[in-house]
């Protein structure tokens, strides 16, 4: 269930104020297009922290939809992808906020290299 799902306590990527407060703007006018994904044993986040901040600090306004959350086996554990056909204007700003809001962040490096060093040397090139 949804009150099962965790961060992952070494995630190194930032989330300040502004990035869940324009990320949840762009979820109340087109819905959730992009997933929060969990380990399906443990409910721990693997992508979409981001995300399910925003749904913790935005669950409870009427224009918020339902989070869209699956498991790593593909399955829906909450919510749905919305599907409903983008305007010319949504498509645009849904394009502009994908390739943005990202960018509006940093990473604690602190948290981020000694996972890296974990990783086989394959994916460390």
């Amino acid at each position: 269930t949804i009150k099962d799902i965790k961060p992952y306590p070494k995630n190194g990527k930032e989330h300040p104020k502004k990035q869940i407060e324009i990320l949840a703007k762009v979820v109340k006018e087109i819905g959730w297009r992009q997933n929060v994904l969990v380990k399906h044993d443990s409910g721990v986040i693997v992508a979409g922290h981001g995300r399910m901040l925003v749904w913790e600090a935005y669950k409870d306004d009427p224009q918020m939809p339902p989070i869209w959350i699956t498991d790593d086996k593909g399955n829906t554990i909450h919510g749905e992808l919305d599907t409903r056909p983008l305007t010319e204007e949504q498509e645009k700003m849904w394009r502009i906020a994908d390739n943005q809001l990202n960018l509006m962040t940093g990473f604690n490096m602190d948290l981020i290299l000694p996972e890296v060093k974990e990783l086989s040397k394959e994916y460390q090139e």
